[in-house]
This record gives C-alpha cells, sequence and structure tokens, in this order.
C-alpha cells in the first residue's frame, strides 16, 4: 500500500487524497482493487494510468506520513464526501473521532454530505458492524450507552451496548475483530465478567443484524431492553 500511494504521489508530483488519504490515516480500510487518488493544482496538467488525478483551486495542506505526502485528514474527509455514500462516509468520521484525528469545527459546515453525517451526533462504534447494529437498536429501544467503559475485577471491560438500569449488555461480533482464537478468547473472558457481575450479554453477529433484523430486535426486546417511546 505504502508503495503505491508514494509512487503515485511521485509520478504526478501530487498529494496524496480522497479515498487514498483516508486509507492512510486509517479512517477506512485499505481496498487494492481501488485505484490511488491524488490531487494536484489546477494549472497542472498530468494524466497517470491507474490514478486518479483531481485538481483543485484550493491547494490543500500537505503533511508527511510515512513520507507519502498527504492531505489532512480533515481534508480526507471533506474530499471523500464528494464520492462515498451515507454511511460508509459516517463510518469514516466517527473512525476519525475515535482516532482523535479530526475535530467538528474543522468538519462542520463544509459539505452537505459531512453535515448529514455530523448531524447524528458523535457515536464511539469502532466497526461497520457496530454503526449497523446501534441503528437497529434506535430505531425500536431507548438509546444504550456506547463502548462504556467498566472496571470488573479490576480489569477495564467494554461492552459494545449497555442499558446499565436493567444490567443488559449487547456485543456486536464482526469476522474482522472477531473471528480470530485470541479474539474468541477475550470475548469469553469478558462475557464471564460481565455475567458474574450481574449482567445479561446479548451476542449479535453481521448476518443476524443484516438479514434477520425482525428476529434480531425480538431477541433484544425479550431480553427486556427498554422500548423507545412511541
Amino acid at each position: 500500500m505504502h508503495a503505491r500511494f508514494l509512487a503515485a504521489t511521485k509520478a504526478t508530483n501530487g498529494v496524496l487524497s480522497h479515498y487514498s488519504a483516508a486509507t492512510l490515516w486509517r479512517l477506512v480500510d485499505y481496498d487494492e482493487n481501488t485505484a490511488v487518488h491524488v490531487t494536484i493544482p489546477n494549472g497542472k496538467r498530468r494524466t497517470v494510468p491507474g490514478i486518479i488525478v483531481h485538481r483543485t483551486r484550493r491547494e490543500p495542506q500537505v503533511i508527511r506520513l510515512d513520507a507519502i505526502p498527504v492531505t489532512t485528514p480533515a481534508r480526507a474527509l471533506i474530499d471523500l464526501s464528494s464520492m462515498q455514500s451515507f454511511r460508509p462516509l459516517r463510518r469514516a468520521v466517527r473512525e476519525g473521532f475515535v482516532l482523535k484525528r479530526v475535530t467538528l469545527s474543522e468538519l462542520r459546515g463544509q459539505t452537505k454530505n459531512l453535515d448529514e453525517a455530523l448531524a447524528q451526533g458523535y457515536v464511539p462504534t469502532e466497526s461497520e458492524l457496530e454503526d449497523a447494529t446501534h441503528d437497529l437498536i434506535l430505531a425500536y429501544f431507548q438509546p444504550p450507552l456506547v463502548q462504556p467503559v467498566l472496571v470488573l475485577d479490576g480489569i477495564p471491560t467494554r461492552p459494545d451496548f449497555r442499558w446499565p438500569a436493567i444490567n443488559l449488555s449487547l456485543e456486536a461480533d464482526g469476522a474482522q475483530f472477531h473471528d480470530t482464537l485470541i479474539a474468541k478468547q477475550d470475548d469469553a473472558a469478558k462475557q464471564a465478567r460481565l455475567e458474574a457481575h450481574g449482567d445479561r450479554v446479548i451476542r449479535v453477529t453481521w448476518d443476524q443484524v443484516m438479514t434477520q433484523p425482525d428476529q434480531t430486535v425480538t431477541r433484544i426486546r425479550l431480553a427486556g431492553a427498554p422500548r423507545r417511546a412511541g
């Protein structure tokens, strides 16, 4: 990835931008099948096969990250908002806040799509599955705490979602973070700590949230999650 990005900026004398810049800042996942995006000043003319060249009158601030000239995280998200659909853009914005690479003042009022992503407020979710699970929960239930930190047996423990008044936690198990043996052992240990301190724990998968939402809502309801008013 780094070699491709560095080569693209050298070939165009440009700065890494848009989806590629967001990738380098770890706001989105790397996709080797996606062309590299760079930005150059508007007056220049440079075309290189396999590289998407954007031209701009508003030259971006340039930072060097791993020796690669790249736009700032905020500018990467602003540029990304012109090419990304709502949910992936929202995920990238939330990742920027989680990693403390952007601020609200840098993003607000820049583009309509960004403002729509920001309008839902900051939620410290950590994956696309957690975003989808949170959307599903809010459609039917009162908002839970998101990634609250509990100290159980001296160990910081963070359920993905929790309704503290009824001691109910919900874990969203995505393949990206939960399919390794160590991750499964960590998940089991976390669930054991939560249950030992009185919580009931529901686990949901990507397939259950995305293709069986009615069944998932029923499970959450039967576990006692407080229903949304109205």
